[in-house]
């Protein structure tokens, strides 16, 4: 995912820290950011509580694979494996 790429490092965060503020390892992290495992919808929710704005939020669920809605800082995720995507039918 370019744009999470490019989000972290505008903000001079290392895979590590942004790891951490999601509860998941570095080698989980890297594997969301080279497209091999999906941004959760939690995760994204989390990122936002850290201080993304939504418009980075919506460019990176975009990248992820059209989305249609995104979670803001206040959203309530009820479900933790709920995949940040949702294709348009």
């Amino acid at each position: 995912m370019h744009s999470l790429f490019n989000w972290r490092k505008s903000r001079g965060l290392s895979q590590e820290a942004v790891a951490g503020f999601l509860g998941i390892d570095r080698s989980a992290y890297s594997r969301i950011e080279s497209g091999e495992r999906r941004l959760l919808a939690s995760e994204l929710a989390l990122l936002r509580r850290e201080g993304m704005t939504e418009a980075d939020a919506l460019q990176i669920a975009n990248e992820a694979a059209g989305i249609v809605a995104v979670l803001t800082p206040e959203d309530e995720v009820l479900d933790h494996d709920q995949a940040v995507t949702t294709k348009v039918a």
